[in-house]
């Protein structure tokens, strides 16, 4: 089987651990409730044999019509790992608690009862081909969106926290908490300015580590120094 196969124009592209990945997480849904992260640590050898049995078929056959039902498979197991696990824990955490927690109406359109019933019958190669992902839903989007807005890239929750960094007054607010008193506690206050001075100054990004720092040090005298 070659990378040629799925759509890939590179023939180097490691399909094989790529599908490895992905059989091992499909696995963990069916029998091990331990599994949150790092899931081929917690699954047994003998699902693990099954799995290497089940690729090695796969990455040896000449059979087109075989492939396409073994990647739907692996797909679909995929998939309802990602709704069991990710969906739950992760998307709706940010979306639908944190909305509620603001008191801000938000919806889930793509999770009504009705879409998700469909979506499960549309097979793999309507979803993925090749590099391009959503392939039914780019082209229903299409009918009424421009390509530029159709065949856009995947994009997340995007927050521009590296340029709110940049400004004055929230390089000045982060500046209060890693110079307070309570976060010497934790942390080595030069070296937080260093990574906040280095950001601000478009020396480096480190946006994602002063965040996780700011945000604890938020919490932290939240219920510990302003509640005493």
């Amino acid at each position: 089987m070659t990378a040629k196969f799925f759509g890939f124009s590179n023939e180097k592209i490691p399909l094989y651990d790529l599908a490895t990945h992905i059989l091992l997480t499909a696995f963990s849904t069916l029998g091990d409730d331990r599994v949150t992260s790092g899931l081929e640590q917690y699954i047994s050898p003998e699902k693990q044999t099954a799995c290497y049995t089940f690729l090695d078929d796969w990455n040896n056959s000449d059979d087109s019509e075989k492939l396409f039902d073994m990647a739907d498979n692996i797909s679909r197991h995929y998939n309802l790992t990602d709704r069991l696990k990710k969906v739950n824990t992760d998307i709706l955490l940010k979306a639908d608690k944190m909305s509620m927690a603001h008191s801000l109406e938000l919806r889930v359109p793509f999770l009504d009862k009705k879409v998700l019933e469909f979506a499960e019958t549309v097979p793999v190669d309507y979803r993925i081909q090749g590099t391009d992902t959503k392939i039914v839903m780019r082209h229903a989007a299409n009918k009424t969106l421009p390509d530029e807005w159709a065949n856009r890239p995947k994009k997340g929750f995007p927050v521009p926290i590296r340029y709110w960094l940049r400004e004055e007054k929230y390089y000045n607010i982060v500046k209060e908490y890693f110079t307070s008193d309570y976060a010497a506690v934790f942390f080595k206050p030069d070296a937080l300015m260093k990574l906040l001075d280095d950001h601000f100054h478009e020396r480096a990004n480190n946006q994602r580590k002063i965040w996780t720092v700011f945000t604890f040090l938020v919490w932290y005298k939240r219920f510990f120094v302003d509640e005493k």
